[in-house]
């Protein structure tokens, strides 16, 4: 884990307790959801932000004005989830194929003391296209499709997972035992 702004502490002698903000980031379809589901049942006193939930909107429609709002209440809820005293983990789940997102919503967090874990979920073509198609979202295939090579890199020392042959307690398990 990267640690991010070591002390925000006017007082170095009195350690402030440290939370632990995992990223679980990857195309449409390739199970951050159902990865983010399990994940807050491991993790005690952890809170799950799924970026999605903030562009619920009926009809949906992808604007400037959207996308600023959307980014605002992600910001407003990360930050008062790490301003939460039983919170020890946030999990934050999006498709965040632009590092420069992630990076401006973090920002909200400059001044705190936490560590920071992301991960990038990636699977083949042909599972990819199996789980869109299971959850009825054939429509979302040739994007998803096009965004998986979005994922490639290892941007910001990003722990990548490919989840075509794991399960999700292994997938888990690599998550929080993998330095």
């Amino acid at each position: 884990m990267m640690v991010m702004n070591p002390t925000s502490n006017d007082n170095p002698s009195i350690p402030l307790p440290k939370k632990t903000i995992i990223v679980v980031r990857g195309t449409m379809g390739v199970g951050k959801t159902k990865l983010c589901e399990e994940l807050s049942k491991t993790l005690k006193d952890s809170f799950w932000l799924d970026g999605d939930c903030c562009w619920t909107m009926n009809p949906w429609v992808f604007s400037e004005e959207n996308k600023a709002m959307v980014l605002s209440n992600i910001k407003h809820i990360l930050r008062n989830f790490f301003e939460n005293s039983s919170c020890k983990f946030i999990l934050f789940s999006w498709v965040l194929h632009d590092m420069d997102i992630l990076d401006d919503i973090l920002a909200v967090l400059s001044n705190e003391n936490y560590d920071l874990r992301i991960v990038t979920l990636t699977c083949s073509e042909k599972v990819l296209i199996s789980r869109l198609q299971k959850r009825e979202r054939k429509d979302l295939i040739e994007k998803s499709i096009k965004h998986l090579s979005l994922y490639d890199e290892k941007d910001h020392g990003t722990l990548i997972i490919d989840t075509t042959n794991m399960t999700i307690d292994k997938t888990i398990e690599r998550i929080l035992n993998e330095r």
